[in-house]
């Protein structure tokens, strides 16, 4: 008798964005997968960018154009809207391009340079000053640095764990779950 259980379970790994491919490696460093070919697993390009957050412009396009009732696929205007829809998104980057960091980047290299000792001033006549922060020995280019995208993000792949029963034993196999494409599935840690 064969009776077959699935348990769904998640494999932490490491996501690294190459030049001109993304790359998954196990807690060994060893290479599992890739976005090219060459490896036993294959990488879904969409899903890896979408991890990193690089924005999928004609997939943009076709939410917003697509969420408008007025506009009838297949016509000259949604055509138009599409177009016009990309060369503003085109042009608000443009004009952002030199707006590299968040405010929560700024908190995060604020907060790594505050990194050392609270510290409180003596004024000369018995009590102290607000507490000030001595900055600890962080360069400004290691704190630039961290706030450059990343080109490693920790992930995890969903696996199912099958357990089969044969003949009064048990046995359990990972297996990974793969998309409709045959890549495999990652979530950002």
């Amino acid at each position: 008798m064969l009776d077959v259980q699935n348990v769904i379970k998640y494999t932490e790994m490491e996501l690294v964005k190459r030049e001109d491919h993304y790359a998954l490696y196990d807690d060994n460093g060893q290479k599992i997968a890739a976005s090219i070919d060459g490896c036993m697993y294959k990488l879904s390009e969409e899903n890896c960018s979408e991890i990193f957050g690089i924005v999928d412009v004609e997939k943009l396009t076709k939410e917003y154009v697509d969420a408008d009732p007025d506009l009838e696929i297949g016509t000259s205007e949604y055509q138009n809207a599409q177009v016009d829809f990309k060369e503003g998104f085109n042009r608000a980057m443009e004009l952002n391009k030199d707006k590299l960091f968040t405010v929560e980047d700024m908190k995060k290299a604020i907060a790594m340079a505050r990194k050392g000792s609270k510290e409180r001033l003596h004024d000369g006549y018995g009590s102290f000053t607000q507490p000030i922060f001595v900055l600890n020995d962080t360069s400004s280019e290691e704190i630039i640095q961290s706030l450059q995208p990343p080109t490693e993000i920790e992930v995890e792949i969903v696996t199912t764990e099958i357990v089969i029963a044969k003949f009064h034993k048990a046995y359990t196999q990972s297996v990974y779950e793969l998309d409709k494409d045959g890549c495999l599935i990652l979530k950002k840690l």
